[in-house]
């Protein structure tokens, strides 16, 4: 075997063990990203709840204040309209 021959299968043992340690490596990262998946969808879901929470306390909110409004005045008012449009990221 030539110099060079034995050079090159040292070389190809050396990338061999190289990307064996990577592999390594790599399976922690995997299973911190999984991990930190996991966290983000259990945050959005939870976020995801509390805006319907919310939706629904404004929406009873608006009419209970509609109501007050024209059961004192006779008018209907326009904060159901205008909740309506927030709600869909519309300016009122």
């Amino acid at each position: 075997m030539s110099y060079y021959e034995k050079r090159i299968a040292e070389l190809e043992a050396r990338v061999a063990q190289l990307a064996r340690e990577q592999r390594m490596k790599a399976i922690p990262v995997e299973a911190k990203l999984l991990e930190r998946y996991a966290v983000m969808q259990a945050d959005n879901s939870r976020l995801k709840a509390e805006v319907k929470r919310l939706r629904k306390a404004g929406d009873e909110l608006s009419w209970a204040f509609a109501f007050a409004v024209s059961r004192d005045d006779g008018k209907e008012s326009g904060l159901i309209k205008a909740w309506n449009a927030a709600k869909e990221g519309k300016q009122s």
